[in-house]
């Protein structure tokens, strides 16, 4: 397998899991009422979480789209391809952070603390992105290697 369909690959990969993630993330709607740690909150309040709830939802399922149609366009070259996931990673390097700082600590369906499953998920993105990158400087390595043993 060539280093470019690599990235295509993993970023196929990637944006399946994030589609996944962004309708469950829009599943999450109908079970926060249900929850004690959700009781007391004001109309306003629900507002907010319901729009915070759904922004995240559809963002995901956008950023899933948007990884998608850039593994598919064939004008982007490894250049391209490289950059977005590099990107893409520095995001989720971001959002990990955010979840060391904001641990999600209302339920989700049968996890009553899904903290440590957001911070292994987001790891298994970051892993699946950075693969081809790793391939591509390992090979890099390996032919500079080769060729400073053929010259000399």
């Amino acid at each position: 397998m060539n280093i470019e369909k690599s990235f295509r690959t993993s970023l196929c990969i990637y944006a399946l899991i994030v589609l996944m993630a962004g309708v469950s993330h829009g599943a999450w709607y109908c079970f926060l009422p249900e929850y004690a740690e959700m009781s007391g909150l004001s109309m306003q309040q629900w507002n907010i979480v319901f729009l915070f709830n759904w922004s995240i939802s559809i963002a995901l399922v956008f950023i899933a789209l948007l990884s998608f149609a850039v593994s598919r366009m064939k004008v982007f070259a490894l250049i391209h391809l490289r950059q977005f996931s590099l990107l893409t990673i520095a995001l989720w390097i971001c959002r990990l952070i955010l979840e060391f700082v904001f641990p999600v600590g209302i339920p989700y369906l049968i996890l009553k603390n899904p903290s440590w499953i957001v911070r292994f998920s987001i790891l298994i993105l970051i892993a699946i992105l950075a693969h081809p990158e790793i391939r591509l400087r390992l090979m890099r390595r390996e032919s500079s290697k080769n060729d400073a043993e053929r010259s000399s």
